[in-house]
């Protein structure tokens, strides 16, 4: 989980955050690291804070779709 949360010096945002889409562990990771980091958002420039926003956007979408997909008859009963 540590590599796939490793950002790569020449891999950009997207490429690392999709790479950490694929990994049910490093979302957990990475969401827990992002919601620390956006409670000192005010700390960040808007543009910063947006795309971890964004990047906490994604990870809530990608967990959902997991668990409709892993447990069907608990969302579509």
């Amino acid at each position: 989980v540590v590599d796939m949360l490793t950002h790569r010096a020449k891999e950009n945002y997207a490429e690392y955050m999709g790479r950490i889409l694929n990994n049910h562990d490093a979302m957990i990771v990475k969401l827990a690291d992002l919601n620390d980091n956006l409670i000192a958002a005010t700390t960040y420039s808007k543009h910063r804070a947006d795309k971890y926003r964004l990047a906490k956007m994604l990870i809530e979408d990608q967990i959902a779709l997991v668990l409709r997909q892993e447990f069907p008859e608990k969302f579509f009963k």
